[in-house]
């Protein structure tokens, strides 16, 4: 009778060994001390094989590397976005226009009335008012107006030709279509920066007129 050959079982891993898989769900401190830990509590007589602790070490030094590659990252994000902050004060004293209808009038020369039509006017109305909402200054009969940007100057007179002091005005465009329907008319004011306020989030920039606007909502910058 032959003699029967027991059959040997491959062991079980231990069930602290740590596997690729899950290397990436954990911090590259929590990895360590699992490792070290496995180190420590291992079968004597089923150590972990070379093989398996250089692919643990080298899943290590991966974590490690993308780790401090994501922190070098955030810091460079965090420093160029605190530079664009502090790169707006040199808006301080400069023109720049954005949407809206309220402008700021010097006690001496002119101001800008800008508006876009969204279609074909067959007659254009501007009126400009003061801070109480009064119509100062109408500009009627300023004929038929194609789509797209348009302005027009206004010197700082009132209806009855006399110099208005300097302020905060609005104005005020109404176009009709040769259908006889109203026609959209999106305004763009003009103003100088008088302050930049840095925040954690968007800046807020007070403009001459005492208007308030977001970094976002500048649309351009008049050249020195």
């Amino acid at each position: 009778m032959d003699a029967i050959t027991p059959l040997l079982e491959t062991p079980p891993r231990p069930v602290n060994s740590i596997t690729a898989e899950n290397v990436q769900e954990l911090g590259r401190d929590v990895f360590l001390r699992l490792l070290v830990s496995q180190l420590e509590s291992q079968d004597p007589t089923n150590p972990v094989e070379n093989e398996d602790f250089i692919a643990q070490l080298a899943q290590f030094t991966s974590l490690e590397q993308t780790t401090n590659i994501n922190e070098n990252l955030e810091s460079l994000i965090g420093q160029s976005s605190q530079q664009s902050k502090m790169d707006l004060v040199n808006l301080i004293g400069r023109e720049i226009s954005a949407q809206g209808n309220v402008l700021s009038l010097p006690s001496t020369g002119d101001a800008t009335l800008s508006y876009v039509l969204e279609e074909n006017a067959r007659t254009v109305q501007i009126d400009v008012l003061n801070e109480n909402g009064g119509v100062i200054r109408r500009f009627n009969n300023l004929g038929s107006q194609e789509t797209g940007p348009h302005q027009i100057i206004w010197d700082g007179n009132d209806q009855n030709g006399d110099r208005v002091e300097a302020g905060t005005y609005s104005f005020l465009p109404k176009a009709i279509n040769p259908e006889g329907k109203e026609v959209l008319a999106t305004t763009f004011m003009r103003d100088i920066v008088k302050s930049v306020m840095i925040s954690e989030e968007q800046p807020l920039i007070t403009l001459g007129s005492g208007k308030t606007l977001l970094s976002n909502d500048i649309l351009s910058v008049q050249a020195l």
